[in-house]
């Protein structure tokens, strides 16, 4: 057994293997998420069209999707917490961004896109607001702060990351490590660092923002709708009365019947049907 240990073609076939099952274990975990973000959104679905089917309240399917999206977050804020948020080499964060590539560019490409659904969404306004604001605390509090992943952003890491990008170009080492352009160097890359952050929060207030309008114009509608049915129901009644007082009992209980079948026919009537009845009614009196 120490001649096959000693072999160079035996532990190169064990280096061979061991690269094989740590991409074959790599490959299974990049399918959980994924995997899992579908089943959920599949359940939410079928869960929105059991309850259409079973004529639940439609309450309920705002209910399910707020669900669904508070189980997203902590999906993501799982996967996230698996990566490697200090080192931008082994994370995979150059090579997938580029230079400036970070964990942040990476939830925002990657994980965030999910929420622009809320543009579209009717939530009401307080459910899109609790659910974006569970997702910038998990994705960039809660776990940066677990995982030491804003240390990224420090001028020490700032420095050490301008050293490797510089590494073969002694110019811009030159320029960029001068005591009169360091700082300036190391604020521009920082600013460069924080353009996916503030993409991300920019978004999110804007989710805000349209889901508050889109509130306030629903509840400006509905007050409308309940108005006109109020005053509707009203000129009914008014309408009514005018007929019981002008023409005899019979006459009209007979034009009164003759208007509810009218009514159970055409249901599109408006304001405007009403007072021309009325107005017919008052010139029949004459």
């Amino acid at each position: 057994s120490e001649e096959i240990e000693g072999d160079p073609a035996y532990e190169e076939y064990v280096q061979v293997y061991a690269s094989f099952a740590t991409a074959s274990i790599n490959y299974e975990e990049n399918l959980v998420f994924p995997l899992l973000s579908i089943f959920f959104w599949t359940c939410g679905l079928v869960g929105t069209i059991l309850i259409y089917r079973r004529n639940c309240r439609p309450q309920w399917v705002l209910v399910l999707l707020e669900a669904v999206f508070l189980v997203q977050i902590v999906l993501m804020g799982w996967r996230l917490g698996q990566e490697n948020l200090t080192n931008l080499q082994a994370g995979g964060w150059w090579t997938n961004f580029g230079r400036f590539g970070n964990w942040v560019a990476a939830i925002g490409y990657f994980y965030l896109p999910v929420f622009l659904l809320l543009f579209y969404v009717p939530l009401q306004f307080l459910q899109t607001s609790f659910i974006l604001f569970m997702a910038m605390l998990v994705m960039l509090v809660i776990v940066p702060l677990v995982k030491n992943g804003w240390v990224i952003y420090s001028p020490e890491r700032i420095k050490e990351q301008l050293l490797v990008w510089y590494e073969n170009d002694d110019y811009d080492k030159r320029i960029c490590f001068d005591p009169n352009f360091e700082d300036l160097c190391i604020g521009a890359a920082q600013w460069n660092y924080a353009f996916p952050a503030s993409t991300i929060i920019f978004i999110g207030i804007m989710i805000v923002f349209a889901s508050f309008s889109s509130s306030v114009t629903s509840r400006r509608n509905y007050i409308t709708r309940r108005l006109v049915k109020v005053l509707m129901q009203q000129q009914k009644k008014d309408r009514e009365d005018l007929i019981l007082s002008i023409f005899p009992k019979t006459v009209a209980k007979h034009m009164l019947e003759k208007q509810t079948s009218e009514t159970a026919v055409d249901s599109t009537r408006t304001l405007r049907d009403i007072n021309a009845q009325n107005y017919t009614a008052a010139r029949m009196h004459q």
